[in-house]
This record gives structure tokens, C-alpha cells and sequence, in this order.
């Protein structure tokens, strides 16, 4: 087995799992700030950009604007 089958195998579980990977990320991070104290921001910034980049948790598209006056 390849790289890329592992890699694509991994996306596929990661892809069902979603929420079960953000409280991953999330617990990882709390451990990481008990470790090096100061770097909270920091740390708070990489888990985000990995929860965004996890398979099944792609932020909804925007919604197009509502025009509030009645009758357009």
C-alpha cells in the first residue's frame, strides 16, 4: 500500500468522523497550552486551521443577503 492509499484512507475516516477529530484537536491543544505556557493564541490559531482543513466540517456556503423592504 502507497502513500497516497493511506492518505486517501485517512481522509475517508476522518470524513465520518468529524466531530470525533475536532474534540481530538481540541483536547491536543488544551495538553499542548499546559505545556508551553504563553503560546495560547498561537496554539488556538493551528487548531482552528486544522479543524478547518478536517474532511465533514467545510463551513456552509454564505447565504446570499435579504432585502428587508417588503414587496421587492
Amino acid at each position: 500500500m502507497d502513500f497516497t492509499s493511506l492518505k486517501d484512507k485517512a481522509m475517508q475516516l476522518l470524513g465520518k468522523h468529524p466531530d470525533k477529530v475536532n474534540q481530538a484537536i481540541d483536547k491536543v491543544s488544551e495538553i499542548a497550552k499546559g505545556k508551553v505556557a504563553g503560546h495560547d493564541e498561537q496554539i488556538d490559531k493551528l487548531a482552528q486551521q486544522a479543524k478547518d482543513h478536517t474532511p465533514g466540517t467545510e463551513a456552509p456556503p454564505p447565504q446570499p443577503p435579504t432585502d428587508p423592504t417588503p414587496g421587492n
